[in-house]
């Protein structure tokens, strides 16, 4: 998905999701944020990569949109996380009004049952 879920101002969405991978680093886990490329011709070879990376088996894409957008994003995190193969697909949804700890995470209920059981984290049959 491009720049932290359609955000237009490019910087703030850089943030956003290095704020998000720092909070899940932080949490115990390998979060990597999607890096910063200058020139959007660079960032095309990363389009379906996830926003936050170092997760086993899920694709997480970033929202920093002051607008949510929960069915447009959520389509967009699962078609990417289709692409890359991932089990569960979600988004973040970063309210600047509050703590990162307090940003939304949206994924579908099938995604969320594949979650809890811990499908994301077995090997491919």
């Amino acid at each position: 998905m491009s720049v932290a879920a359609g955000n237009q101002n490019r910087a703030i969405a850089v943030v956003v999701r290095e704020l998000i991978a720092s909070y899940l680093d932080r949490e115990g886990f390998d979060a990597v944020a999607k890096p910063y490329h200058p020139r959007i011709s660079d960032s095309l070879d990363h389009t379906f990569a996830p926003d936050v990376a170092g997760l086993p088996g899920v694709h997480l894409d970033v929202s920093s949109r002051l607008t949510h957008r929960l069915a447009v994003d959520l389509d967009g995190a699962r078609r990417a996380g289709a692409i890359n193969g991932a089990e569960v697909s979600a988004f973040v949804q970063y309210r600047s009004n509050k703590d990162i700890s307090e940003s939304f995470v949206i994924l579908g209920l099938d995604h969320f049952t594949r979650l809890v059981r811990g499908d994301h984290l077995r090997p491919p049959p």
